[in-house]
């Protein structure tokens, strides 16, 4: 359901796998962007140069049928993608950078 849910907008993530987490990519981060129900800094103690950004969703999958499924996944995609382009705009701004 993801894919047809993105496709809607034109992206295709047909062929797209999530890489495995690695701790070291992590600690090498300047941000850490974590989507779901419950902040990850709840569970990871990040140290102090990394910036946690949150992005609380619903999970879609605990709608009970198809059709509420498939306006929550619209909404966490809308959601996402939302605070992703002001998180984009912020770092353009604070460095200087025209979009």
């Amino acid at each position: 359901m993801p894919v047809a849910i993105m496709r809607e907008i034109g992206i295709d993530i047909s062929t797209i796998e999530s890489p495995p987490f690695v701790l070291e990519k992590l600690l090498e981060s300047d941000y850490l962007i974590s989507i779901c129900e419950n902040p990850v800094g709840e569970v990871i103690d990040l140290p102090p140069h990394i910036k946690h950004v949150h992005i609380q969703v619903e999970d879609p999958l605990r709608e009970g049928d198809y059709f509420a499924q498939l306006q929550s996944y619209r909404k966490v995609r809308d959601t996402i993608g939302s605070y992703i382009k002001k998180f984009a705009e912020s770092l353009n701004y604070a460095e200087g950078i025209d979009i």
